[in-house]
């Protein structure tokens, strides 16, 4: 006698499968979550550095001065040149490929004294000292010197 039956899988395996697969995913999406928005903060840290940085040496290159301006009303930061004209408070939006009006990712925060940081054409800087955290996880801490306008970021 030939046996009936063909090979596959019961509606009960699958289901347990699924069940499983299903409670992986709703165990890591959590942890997930969190990491996405851990490399936010570093995204949006390095970013402001690498603004910072630029704005020192587009300051001394121009003999203008540059401000990184924070906006947290609108959750954006970008590069402001000084205007000779006078309008808008001296400052005007510097544009180009590279220094865009960016956000602030949603959670994060920017803590700093002030609207942002200027960066005079000698070299030196207006100074200031900048933390950035996304909750109890990541914390950043930038600081520009006066003199310099050297740019450090410390992980804590």
């Amino acid at each position: 006698m030939k046996s009936s039956s063909k090979g596959g899988f019961t509606l009960i395996e699958l289901l347990l499968v699924a069940a499983i697969l299903l409670a992986l995913v709703s165990v890591s999406m959590p942890r997930f979550i969190s990491s996405f928005k851990g490399l936010e903060t570093d995204n949006l840290a390095l970013n402001l550095v690498q603004l910072m940085r630029y704005a020192h040496t587009r300051a001394v290159a121009d003999g203008v001065e540059y401000k990184v301006r924070i906006d947290k009303g609108i959750s954006k930061y970008w590069l402001e040149k000084r205007d000779r004209s006078g309008g808008d408070n001296g400052f005007k939006a510097f544009k180009s490929k590279n220094t865009f009006p960016r956000r602030i990712p949603s959670g994060a925060l920017v803590e700093i004294e002030g609207d942002g940081v200027a960066f005079y054409p000698d070299g030196s800087s207006q100074g200031a000292q900048f933390v950035i955290s996304y909750g109890k996880a990541e914390r950043y801490e930038l600081y520009v010197a006066e003199a310099t306008s050297d740019v450090r970021m410390d992980k804590k």
